[in-house]
């Protein structure tokens, strides 16, 4: 593959990113309060809801869920014991420790 070379086109149907004015105009005068992420995380949550509806739905259910993150992420990790003493840890309550 040559430097700069597309090697795939996918259609921006099919972006899931930061949703276009409907998810602004239903969040109304509160919009501004909102960061992009935000409206992001927003806009998912929506398509999630909508379940099978959802012309994102077969990659919804792609994703990892909570019971997979509780196997391996940092933020579930119980008690005081980091993975690596190195870094810091969310614990899951009261902030990184």
């Amino acid at each position: 593959i040559a430097e700069g070379e597309n090697i795939a086109c996918v259609p921006q149907r099919c972006w899931i990113t930061t949703p276009g004015k409907g998810i602004w105009e239903a969040l109304g005068r509160d919009a501004g309060c909102y960061s992009s992420c935000a409206a992001l995380a927003i806009h998912v949550a929506e398509e999630w809801r909508k379940g099978n509806a959802s012309a994102f739905a077969p990659y919804l259910r792609s994703l990892p869920t909570e019971a997979d993150y509780r196997r391996f992420h940092p933020a579930y990790l119980q008690g005081e014991a980091p993975l690596n003493p190195d870094f810091d840890v969310w614990s899951g309550e009261g902030g990184l420790k």
